[in-house]
């Protein structure tokens, strides 16, 4: 972990709003259901309940980190993909 990261101060409650978010282990993955709730698009009031209080945590974490500078990839999970068709996307 990046040593600006780490002095950035994240309480527990905040580094594990950021990890469930990065969960992809369900058929209803983390960051699907925060985006859906962050998009208010057919989202019932228990869910909006359940993860809210991610969404403020990632929240307050984003104002402790610093500013990144680079360049940033986005991915779709694949099922049985392997390293030499992961090289197509290079």
């Amino acid at each position: 972990m990046s040593p600006d990261v780490v002095s950035a101060g994240l309480t527990l409650a905040e580094q594990v709003a950021f990890y469930t978010w990065t969960l992809d282990t369900s058929k209803g993955p983390w960051f699907s259901r925060i985006n859906r709730v962050l998009r208010m698009g057919d989202t019932d009031s228990a869910e909006f309940e359940t993860v809210w209080p991610l969404v403020l945590s990632m929240r307050s974490a984003l104002h402790k980190l610093p500013p990144y500078v680079g360049e940033v990839y986005r991915s779709i999970k694949e099922s049985g993909m392997s390293a030499d068709q992961l090289d197509w996307f290079k």
